[in-house]
């Protein structure tokens, strides 16, 4: 694991048992930006999801992913009803197109190379699929999502879910089909 990935597993490690109750109130203004898109679907991935704080305003099936092993202790502990990963976000340990809906609550930064984790969350979206991002304006600037989200294959709806953050909901680009690209046709 990367130094960076290292540092943030350690630090999430050390506050699972209070974090909940201390960013509740952050975390729920995030979250109610996004509730119209945030609509039941047969499973929704949360990348960086922690202890599956998300869980108390949606109630689709969830898949957590995070790197903090006690995090994801702490959700399995509240709730039963969500699956549980640990691992690191630059490299999802799951199926290309297996998701409708993919969040991530303000953890791209935190990665060593956020534009990795970026292509990694559209490596497993569904092509008709949306992913609901968010990023703290302090480390990533609106500007600098934009450039991220250029290198990739994603389309991007602006929003700003609080004063500190930017964010938007992502949807896969269609590519128009060139020489190099189209499917024979029958």
């Amino acid at each position: 694991m990367k130094k960076k990935q290292n540092k943030m597993r350690n630090l999430y490690d050390q506050t699972a048992d209070y974090y909940d109750n201390r960013y509740w109130p952050i975390q729920i203004k995030k979250y109610n930006e996004f509730l119209d898109v945030l609509t039941p679907e047969p499973l929704i991935l949360d990348v960086g999801g922690g202890s599956g704080l998300l869980k108390r305003v949606i109630n689709s099936p969830l898949v957590i992913f995070d790197v903090s092993i006690e995090m994801l202790r702490v959700g399995q502990e509240k709730y039963n009803s969500i699956n549980l990963i640990a691992g690191d976000a630059e490299s999802l340990p799951i199926r290309d197109r297996s998701f409708i809906l993919i969040t991530s609550f303000s953890m791209l930064p935190n990665l060593q190379n956020p534009l990795k984790g970026l292509l990694e969350m559209e490596r497993v979206m569904t092509p008709n699929s949306k992913l609901v991002l968010t990023v703290l304006d302090k480390k990533i600037s609106e500007l600098g999502l934009k450039g991220l989200t250029e290198q990739t294959n994603l389309d991007i709806e602006l929003r700003s879910p609080s004063i500190e953050d930017i964010g938007g909901i992502l949807t896969v680009r269609h590519k128009p089909l060139n020489s190099d690209n189209q499917e024979k046709m029958s």
